[in-house]
Parts: C-alpha cells; structure tokens; sequence
C-alpha cells in the first residue's frame, strides 16, 4: 500500500454512442471498495470529465478538449490520498505519447484512502466502446511514451 500512485494506459474510442450520461472508465477503490477517484467518459463524444467520488457524492472537474472516434489518447494520472483538504489528483491525456502539462488538477479533503485497486475499462452498460492498452501503475511518476 501507498499514499501516492501513478498510472498510464492507452485508449482508442471505438464508438460514442448517443447520450449525455457519463460512464466510468478508470475507476480506483479503497480497501473496502468505495470509489476513491474515477475517470468518466461523456458519452456522446462532447468531452472528457475528471470525476472525483466524495463519499457518496459524485464531483465533476472541468471538461477538457473534445475526443474523437478512432483514435488513441495516451493517459497519465496520479492520485495521492490527502490527510484532510489536501488530497491531489492529477490527469493529462494527449495524441502524441508526451504528457504536456496537467490537464485537470483537483485537492479534496474527502479523498483521504489509499488505493487498493484499479478497475481500467469500459463496463457492459457504457455508452462508448474503447480498446484500453499498455496499462501500466506505478509508485513513482511514469513519463512520456512508456514501455
């Protein structure tokens, strides 16, 4: 177990399918399996959203630059579990394997567990389709174009 855990994975959206919901794609959990952070994908193709799950509250982080259909996005994030308002979640995504700047960060004081496990994918009632790649986690920062 860490307080701090980085991760990295390629994603091509196969189809965007009609909707405005939002549905997960990299989810992490607590021991006890509660959602610590999650990154959702809108479905209708209109943005990326950086979700982050407060307890039983789900907060939403900015849109990003709109995505589109059939091509692969390179994804980075890192999560440290805070001890009260200082929580961090960072993500970056880019089309070219360099992760650039941050995209979207975020402190929450409700985000205070350590991640036990990450589920990485799309579920049977997602309004996208993605082929999900070269995941890789870390306990230290993974760079541009990963092995």
């Amino acid at each position: 177990s860490v307080d701090t855990v980085y991760g990295f994975c390629l994603v091509n959206f196969t189809d965007f399918q009609a909707g405005a919901n939002t549905k997960p794609l990299i989810t992490h959990q607590d021991a006890d399996g509660n959602a610590v952070f999650t990154v959702a994908i809108s479905g209708n193709g209109a943005g990326l959203w950086f979700p982050i799950l407060q307890d039983t509250n789900q907060t939403q982080f900015g849109a990003a630059t709109s995505m589109a259909e059939d091509t692969t996005y390179y994804f980075w994030w890192q999560y440290t579990k805070g001890t009260g308002n200082d929580a961090i979640y960072n993500l970056w995504f880019s089309t070219t394997g360099i992760r650039g700047g941050a995209l979207q960060s975020t402190v929450t004081g409700q985000a205070v567990s350590q991640v036990r496990k990450t589920m990485i994918g799309v579920t049977n009632n997602s309004n996208f389709s993605a082929i999900v790649d070269k995941i890789r986690l870390s306990d230290s920062p993974i760079g541009d174009n990963p092995n």
